[in-house]
């Protein structure tokens, strides 16, 4: 399988005072790994379930692209935001210095986040690049909603944005004070592909031999525990 060339570029001479963006693979919470494999519930007669540290889907999206990270702490309280400590200035460079910036509640009148604040914006760095055809598409750092802010969602061009920044809206959580600190991974890239943006479908019943195989997979998935890891899913290394 090819590789994607991939390729993260900071202001010249930040190298060494920044965090990187990273394979989001290398920076799993310690809440996963710390979860059990199986717990106990009633609704099975005290039975062991697999929790979700056994669902291949859940940990794979969790591993899916790469991770960026707020580049200072920054303090909330009482609806104020601060920080102590911002990135280097870069000569001839009009980007802020600060590791945050502040969307006004103006921008989110008609939508379902106008709900009388202003919305967060994570300062990034990094330049993002990838060849002709792909696009980074830009989420909440997947199923990591012990974080006390929602990142939204967006899609850039990486080739032909590929020397402009990308930041990172969000919405913090009302009832949130405290310090967010240097490090927390604030938004998730995934590349994809351009020719998915616009997909053709087509929707229909199973014919005859598709709901026969439907029929075994399911079986397949009643008998083995773990038979969509063993048997129907390809890791990138298979690839």
């Amino acid at each position: 399988m090819e590789m994607l060339d991939v390729r993260f570029s900071c202001l010249p001479g930040m190298e060494d005072d920044l965090i990187a963006p990273a394979p989001a693979r290398q920076h799993l919470p310690d809440w996963l790994r710390d979860m059990p494999n199986e717990a106990a519930t009633d609704f099975t007669g005290g039975h062991a379930l697999r929790t979700l540290k056994q669902c291949p889907p859940f940990l794979d999206v969790m591993q899916a692209g790469f991770l960026f990270f707020l580049q200072a702490d920054i303090t909330i309280e009482d609806g104020w935001v601060r920080w102590d400590e911002g990135v280097p200035a870069v000569e001839g460079s009009s980007h802020p210095r600060s590791p945050v910036a502040l969307h006004a509640v103006e921008q989110l009148k008609g939508s379902p986040l106008d709900q009388g604040q202003m919305a967060l914006k994570f300062l990034n760095f990094f330049t993002i690049a990838m060849p002709p055809g792909w696009f980074a598409l830009f989420t909440h750092p997947h199923n990591r909603s012990e974080l006390p802010f929602q990142t939204l969602s967006g899609m850039v061009d990486a080739h032909h944005f590929a020397h402009g920044l990308v930041h990172f809206p969000a919405m913090l959580a009302r009832d949130f004070d405290g310090v967010i600190p240097k490090g927390t991974p604030v938004a998730q890239m995934v590349p994809v592909p351009g020719a998915q943006l616009k997909p053709s479908a087509h929707v229909g019943s199973m014919k005859e031999d598709e709901f026969r195989r439907h029929l075994e997979v399911s079986q397949d998935l009643r008998d083995e525990p773990g038979a969509y890891r063993k048997s129907f899913r390809l890791v990138p290394s298979q690839a």
